[in-house]
């Protein structure tokens, strides 16, 4: 179960963010909703189930009632058909193939994620009420400050990065011998442990960022100060990847890259678009 939070351009909202329900959990029938046959998928679990009841009665286990023999379709989320002998001859899903959120509201545990330019925090209203600027020297001063915190730790000092450190191991893949002995020789450099030894510092997860220069660290997070983790404009969803349970998302493009790509579309909004920010869940 996840909260994320979406950032919605333009009016609209909850038409815009329609197309993206679960059906499973909104229980909205719509043209988003679509018949999708599983019937090949299960029937090779239940190959590789290597059971002794029949395919009918393996289906039915789950789903006993959902039946169609002709006539109207199910409510069920899950049915199967069958044919004049009894024989299941398709099994449907109905579902939202494109689903995003099961539930949604504006602002939420988001509604202090942008400031505005009266200094309050702001959710919604037109670009220019956002004071985007403001929220990018505000997390600026707060990397330098971090940035700043760890040279003081580690004392001119510095170390090997993780990926250097799996090459010079010669660690192949997660099941390689040699992994233990990696990160063994890397959690054990003297800044490793002094900086996880900081109490400021204690869940500090990317440490090898702190390799980059002083300028560089600090611009990429002023850069990635106020990207979403997606954002819907003319009723398309664009993100970073795929958000689900638990927070574990599939990515396809780089954090840099999705921050610049959203940085250049909020920079070519005309002043009176509006804005919305969404607290999602998955």
């Amino acid at each position: 179960m996840t909260h994320f939070l979406v950032l919605v351009v333009g009016d609209n909202v909850e038409s815009q963010l329609a197309p993206y329900h679960e059906y499973e959990c909104t229980g909205q029938l719509d043209k988003y909703v679509q018949r999708v046959s599983v019937l090949d998928e299960l029937r090779a679990a239940y190959a590789a189930h290597e059971c002794k009841m029949s395919f009918e009665e393996y289906v039915c286990e789950d789903h006993p009632d959902a039946m169609v023999q002709g006539g109207d379709e199910p409510a069920d989320n899950w049915y199967h058909v069958v044919d004049d002998t009894g024989k299941i001859v398709d099994v449907i899903h109905r579902t939202n193939p494109n689903a995003k959120w099961d539930w949604w509201q504006i602002g939420g545990r988001y509604a202090d994620a942008y400031l505005g330019k009266n200094g309050n925090t702001i959710c919604e209203g037109i670009k220019s009420d956002f004071d985007f600027d403001a929220e990018r020297e505000r997390t600026a001063k707060r990397y330098a400050d971090k940035y700043d915190k760890v040279q003081q730790v580690i004392n001119g000092k510095t170390w090997e990065p993780w990926e250097a450190v799996l090459k010079q191991f010669d660690v192949a893949d997660s099941n390689s011998d040699t992994l233990t002995e990696a990160r063994s020789f890397y959690n054990n450099q003297e800044s490793i442990q002094a900086i996880r030894k900081d109490s400021d510092l204690l869940w500090e997860r990317d440490i090898d960022d702190f390799l980059a220069s002083r300028d560089d660290y600090i611009a990429r997070h002023r850069n990635n100060a106020i990207a979403p983790y997606a954002f819907v404009k003319d009723s398309k969803w664009h993100a970073q990847g795929d958000m689900g349970w638990w927070a574990l998302d599939s990515k396809t493009c780089t954090e840099d890259e999705w921050n610049e790509q959203f940085n250049q579309m909020l920079e070519s909004l005309p002043d009176d678009t509006r804005l919305t920010v969404v607290d999602c869940h998955i």
